[in-house]
């Protein structure tokens, strides 16, 4: 699903099924300790959410200590090598983390504030909760069986290092999934959710090997097994491969029940916008960016709009919604200069004029403007119309 993604949370998916078997063999076998640090620095040097592998990291390092540095294994080259690279990439990386998550990641924990209360609320609120269950079955389909055969399993797997460090791993990713919304909707960011995906896919796997390798006579629904997580995703990749099929599942959403928030729903409205675009669909983007102004009229919407309505001939509408945008947000250049284009093609040289001067007020080198100036101080003003 991450063909032509251009995001590094693909990577982040085989890192995370290496360090769920990468721990597995140190903590049971004391070999791997290299690999396995080497791997969460590739993470850490990838994404910030990386950090999540921190916490299992320190515990399977506490546990192969236990299990295997008695003999004085962690005085080797390899050992210390292992020990030390990712805090040194840790170090790296973090002047750089701080910055990304104010400026990126805050607007993702709460849409009401980033206080503590309201990344609470936000992170157990009914509807997220419902998001997230749907979430996590389009990302691990087995992922319901996974209680039952913990119980099923658990007097024989208590002392299993299995049991340990595979729910380690699992922990902080959950974490991730409760405290991060996705702004432009969970359908088209879910992406930032995979890692969790894979690690609950782990933990669910283990526990069907176990189940199915603790009775022969249970061997038949290794078949089932597979086709349950195949039949899904062939589905989900089918589903998406069809254009049209996408596009009304998004409507779907937008429609709801249950109804989303307006920004959000603004921010899917123009997100049909760029697709109707893509697919010169001039006049149904122009409609998808006119319900997105009306819930959340930000500058960017209103440009995007104006855009859309000039390139389906619209330059009346466009005109007006520039006029709107100017006064909305003085300083945006690019609604000065687009304002001096339209009102220039409709002839109307004194609107014109005032957008091409407050164009180059903001940037007096913009040729541009300075040129529409020029041509409306010829004879005949605008295409040869009065000038007024």
């Amino acid at each position: 699903m991450f063909t032509g993604f251009a995001k590094v949370f693909g990577e982040l998916c085989l890192i995370t099924v290496a360090f769920g078997a990468l721990s597995i063999t140190v903590v049971r076998d004391g070999r791997g300790l290299l690999a396995l640090s080497i791997a969460v620095c590739a993470g850490l040097a990838l994404h910030r959410s990386a950090l999540g592998f921190l916490p299992p990291l320190l515990l399977v390092w506490a546990m192969w200590l236990r299990g295997h540095g008695a003999s004085g294994a962690w005085r080797r080259p390899g050992t210390l090598a292992a020990l030390a690279l990712p805090p040194l990439t840790l170090a790296f990386m973090l002047p750089r983390i701080p910055a990304a998550i104010a400026s990126t990641d805050r607007h993702h924990f709460a849409r009401d504030g980033s206080d503590l209360p309201h990344v609470l609320g936000a992170a157990f609120q009914g509807i997220h909760i419902l998001d997230l269950g749907n979430l996590l079955l389009l990302l691990s389909p087995l992922a319901l069986a996974a209680p039952a055969l913990s119980a099923l399993l658990a007097p024989s797997l208590a002392r299993r290092t299995e049991t340990i460090v595979l729910p380690a791993l699992l922990v902080p990713f959950v974490g991730l999934l409760l405290f991060v919304h996705p702004r432009q909707g969970q359908f088209r960011d879910w992406d930032v959710f995979t890692a969790a995906g894979v690690a609950v896919s782990l933990v669910t796997a283990w526990l069907v090997g176990e189940t199915l390798r603790g009775s022969s006579r249970n061997a038949w629904l290794a078949a089932a097994v597979v086709l349950g997580s195949l039949a899904p995703s062939v589905q989900w990749l089918m589903h998406n491969h069809d254009v049209k099929r996408g596009v009304a599942r998004v409507e779907a959403y937008i429609a709801g029940p249950p109804m989303r928030e307006a920004e959000e729903r603004a921010q899917l409205h123009n997100f049909l916008g760029l697709r109707h675009e893509a697919w010169d669909e001039l006049e149904a983007a122009a409609e998808s960016y006119a319900r997105a102004a009306e819930l959340a009229p930000s500058p960017r919407i209103l440009m995007e709009w104006a855009m859309a309505e000039s390139s389906r001939g619209q330059l009346t509408a466009a005109q007006q919604i520039l006029r709107k945008l100017v006064l909305r947000a003085p300083d945006m250049l690019l609604a000065w200069s687009e304002l001096a284009r339209v009102s220039y093609m409709l002839r109307d040289t004194t609107e014109c004029r005032r957008a091409a001067q407050g164009a180059l007020r903001i940037r007096p080198d913009l040729p541009q403007p300075r040129d529409l100036l020029e041509r409306l101080s010829g004879a005949g003003g605008a295409d040869g119309a009065p000038r007024r």
